[in-house]
């Protein structure tokens, strides 16, 4: 369970209700371990709060031990929420001893991400979660929002780019924006230097039908089915200490 594919799935659940389907209903997993880890991210109570029926989510025992620190589940509509979200991930990495460059770099791209999703797409939901890496093998921070709002290539449609790839690398450029305002379009362009500045890190945008990957300086993009809203996930290595 990863926090790109848990903000995907609300994500998911907000576009449902936006098309007109409110009957929802959630099967929780099996597995009681996944079970008490969405709880304990704040995925199922986010599931009931908005309506949607979650069936045998009655994990057996309490052992939330081996959950590492994270940011739960959070939805943001605004500068406010967004804010209250980046505090609280300052928190989640001062109780693992992350590093200084770790929490500017995460500050930095969870900031500006987030406040790109609701400003130009919609309200949108953020999650991070730590790793030891002894399973997972990625030790660090892994970052995810996710909105369903129209994507790069139609916020960007002043600047006629020519699909949706193109819209996405353009996004990254300076002082492209949707407003207009030519003294802003400066966001994404921090983002880029934070995860460039970083070594290892890695950055993977998805909108529309197309996936990008910045890692090690260079785009990677990738075509598949099309999500119907914007994705984007960040990872951070570094090695937490135990808590």
């Amino acid at each position: 369970m990863s926090p790109a594919g848990l903000v995907a799935l609300l994500a998911l659940r907000t576009r449902a209700e936006r098309d007109g389907l409110l009957e929802l209903t959630f099967l929780a997993p099996a597995d009681q371990h996944v079970l008490r880890y969405l709880i304990h991210i704040g995925f199922v109570q986010e599931l009931v709060q908005r309506g949607v029926e979650v069936v045998e989510a009655n994990p057996s025992g309490a052992d939330l031990s081996e959950i590492r620190a994270c940011l739960p589940v959070t939805y943001v509509t605004g500068e406010f929420e967004m804010e209250t979200a980046a505090n609280a991930l300052l928190d989640t990495l001062d109780a693992i001893g992350a590093p200084p460059h770790v929490r500017h770099a995460t500050y930095l791209v969870m900031t500006e991400l987030t406040n790109n999703a609701w400003q130009h797409g919609s309200p949108c939901y953020v999650v991070a979660q730590t790793h030891s890496g002894q399973t997972s093998g990625t030790p660090g921070l892994h970052l995810a929002i996710a909105d369903f709002g129209d994507g790069f290539a139609a916020s960007l449609r002043d600047f006629k780019p020519s699909n949706e790839r193109a819209a996405i690398l353009m996004a990254f450029e300076e002082r492209v924006t949707s407003t207009g305002d030519r003294n802003r379009g400066l966001g994404l362009t921090h983002t880029l230097d934070a995860v460039d500045g970083y070594p290892d890190s890695r950055l993977s945008v998805v909108s529309g039908n197309v996936m990008v990957v910045r890692e090690k300086r260079e785009f990677e993009a990738y075509t598949g089915p099309d999500c119907g809203g914007v994705f984007v996930a960040a990872y951070f290595p570094f090695t937490p200490a135990e808590v």
